[in-house]
């Protein structure tokens, strides 16, 4: 091929006269701002904090009668910066799916999270499922950069059980440099 006979492509923005037959659409992400959810402190200190964020998230958001799994977004001092209800599932039971669990976090460009759930029963004891899905979240986060600070599973008697604080989550929180 002669180089008079080479074929240019149009520079960008410029459409050549010729009908494409495929299309697509260009998306913009965005955050909503749903409903206010109040906590006593921004900052996460400790495990409490966290289970008071994650209840009230629930309370306002959710339904308490079913198991809702929460994702708290940190930014980098710790400081909740937003909360999302992942799903909602029944009496003993919830979804965690990893992309629904990070994209909220994604989204807000959060340094780390936390998650929660709840335990209509009464009991915070984690099952073997919670276990499971605990360790799923924190090997993703570490893919992802986007640390799991802990796992908190409340109840609405104002109990709540902290993988953190039980040693079965590393010390994140003390490495970057709260609790």
């Amino acid at each position: 091929m002669k180089n008079s006979e080479k074929q240019q492509s149009p520079p960008f923005g410029k459409e050549p006269a010729k009908a494409y037959r495929h299309a697509t659409y260009a998306y913009r992400i965005t955050l909503v701002r749903d409903k206010r959810v109040s906590f006593s402190s921004k900052a996460i200190t400790g495990s409490g904090i966290g289970a008071e964020a994650i209840g009230n998230t629930i309370a306002t958001v959710g339904q308490s009668d079913r198991e809702n799994l929460v994702v708290l977004m940190l930014n980098s001092k710790n400081e909740i910066i937003g909360t999302n209800v992942v799903s909602q599932g029944s009496l003993n039971r919830s979804i965690a799916c990893m992309r629904e669990v990070f994209k909220p976090a994604i989204t807000a460009n959060a340094g780390a999270i936390i998650l929660g759930h709840n335990h209509p029963t009464g009991n915070c004891c984690p099952s073997e499922e919670d276990r499971l899905v605990t360790n799923m979240v924190r090997d993703a986060g570490e893919l992802l950069d986007i640390p799991l600070l802990d796992h908190i599973i409340v109840s609405q008697d104002g109990t709540h059980y902290s993988f953190h604080d039980n040693g079965l989550i590393g010390r994140e929180m003390h490495r970057r440099g709260n609790v």
